[in-house]
């Protein structure tokens, strides 16, 4: 029967390692950093003694100096390639049953709790052909790998300790510049807030302007058609009652200009003829 394949989902990689742990009689593993402390971890350190091959490569400083340090007497190699070492297995065994992880995953806490990775779940007879290959290859790397000496450690250790001191020092120097970045980008935005606080400011202040002048050109047009603003209060002397005095006043001099003419006529006759306007007052004609 051949062996079954499985997909694992986001999550699934690392509840299937600890269960396995948990389960298993024999454990082989292999991948390219590994780090103490995580959960993962601490599971396998409770299981040292299941142990048959653990090979973890050294490559840019990734595996924690701890890690070496406790399982350099749990069966430990450091892998060993031209280029770099970088594979990662799970191997798991039990009586006549075997399952392997592979995917993605190193042994460290990013990769198990917050980066994306993928793996592949292999179950099956440990006769299989892809089982017996599996335990191969990780021998083997064990195999040409090296030993791990207490001076070695030690000079790793050094190693790790200043890389990881240089690795803070850029990070406080990128905060830094981040900040730097940040504070110029807040003072640039409130000076363009500032500037347009002060354009939009201008702009009300025209427009009031504007409005006042307008008020006041309306105002001069003249005094029955000036227009009552929205505030004011109607009144009697509105437009309406304006405009009707104004054409009782022009029927009042329609009306009244013949009598007001006759009146002139007949004031200046008088002045030109005294005896006109009293006629008592006139020379005295005695009888013949």
């Amino acid at each position: 029967m051949s062996p079954k394949i499985r997909r694992l989902l986001p999550g699934e990689i690392k509840t299937e390692i600890l269960q396995l742990i948990q389960e298993s009689q024999e454990i082989r593993v292999a991948v390219a950093w590994a780090q103490a402390g995580h959960e993962v971890e601490l599971a396998l350190r409770a299981n040292a003694k299941k142990i048959k091959k653990l090979v973890v490569g050294m490559d840019f400083n990734g595996t924690d100096p701890a890690f070496l340090g406790f399982y350099g007497k749990h069966n430990l190699a450091l892998g060993k390639a031209t280029g770099t070492f970088h594979p990662k297995i799970y191997y798991f065994q039990k009586g006549k049953y075997a399952a392997c992880i592979e995917g993605s995953t190193n042994f460290t806490k990013s990769a198990f709790e917050r980066n994306a990775e993928s793996g592949t779940l292999i179950t099956g007879n440990k006769n299989d052909e892809f089982f017996k290959k599996t335990r191969f290859l990780i021998d083997q790397y064990a195999e040409s790998g090296a030993n791990l000496k207490p001076n070695d450690l030690m000079g790793y250790e050094t190693i790790s300790a200043a890389l990881k001191k240089q690795e803070i020092k850029k990070q406080k120097i990128a905060l830094k510049e981040r900040r730097k970045k940040e504070k110029e980008q807040k003072k640039k935005r409130d000076k363009e807030r500032k500037k347009f606080k002060a354009a939009k400011a201008k702009e009300k202040k025209r427009q009031k302007e504007q409005k006042r002048r307008a008020k006041t050109s309306s105002t001069r047009s003249g005094f029955f058609f000036k227009k009552k603003s929205r505030k004011q209060k109607k009144s009697l002397f509105g437009f309406r009652f304006k405009f009707i005095a104004l054409l009782a006043l022009i029927g009042a001099i329609f009306y009244y200009k013949p009598i007001f003419s006759h009146s002139v006529t007949q004031y200046a006759s008088n002045m030109l003829n005294p005896s006109a306007q009293h006629p008592l007052k006139g020379p005295h004609h005695h009888p013949s």
